[in-house]
């Protein structure tokens, strides 16, 4: 599902700052194999389905954004894991901010290559739906932290 673009530490945590403004970046691994951008929508819906029929529908507190963010996470680091020969983590993460609305989400991101250029997307995508997320330029700058 990823293609030989690999990101260092540094220069992902570069990227995100430059398109967003989190209070805390949590990198945990040294680079990032990318997704290929034209199957990043179809890999994101596949992975949420999966964890929608692990978790179950929404409720409050038990199956919310934050629970299905973080299973959507794992089962792409578990799939990248079993698939890849990189020894790369997989450029996907967990994206908690404060909508307009003022109500707190957490959805996730994933970093992707765009085929044949030199441009890196970060796209986000609602963990729930499988569904991709355009944030507000005021939501851009209200991202508590970000995982990945």
């Amino acid at each position: 599902m990823h293609m030989a673009t690999i990101l260092t530490y540094d220069e992902v945590k570069r990227l995100i700052t430059t398109r967003c403004d989190p209070r805390d970046i949590l990198v945990l691994d040294d680079s990032y194999s990318l997704v290929d951008d034209t199957k990043a929508g179809k890999y994101f819906k596949s992975i949420a389905s999966e964890a929608f029929s692990l978790i179950g529908p929404w409720m409050e507190n038990v199956r919310d954004c934050d629970k299905f963010s973080r299973v959507v996470a794992c089962i792409s680091m578990l799939s990248h894991m079993r698939q890849s020969s990189d020894l790369t983590g997989l450029a996907l993460g967990v994206f908690a901010y404060r909508k307009d609305s003022g109500e707190n989400h957490a959805i996730n991101f994933m970093m992707t290559k765009v085929v044949k250029k030199e441009k890196i997307n970060i796209r986000l995508f609602e963990p729930q739906t499988g569904e991709e997320v355009f944030l507000t330029d005021r939501e851009k700058t209200n991202v508590h932290w970000t995982l990945i």
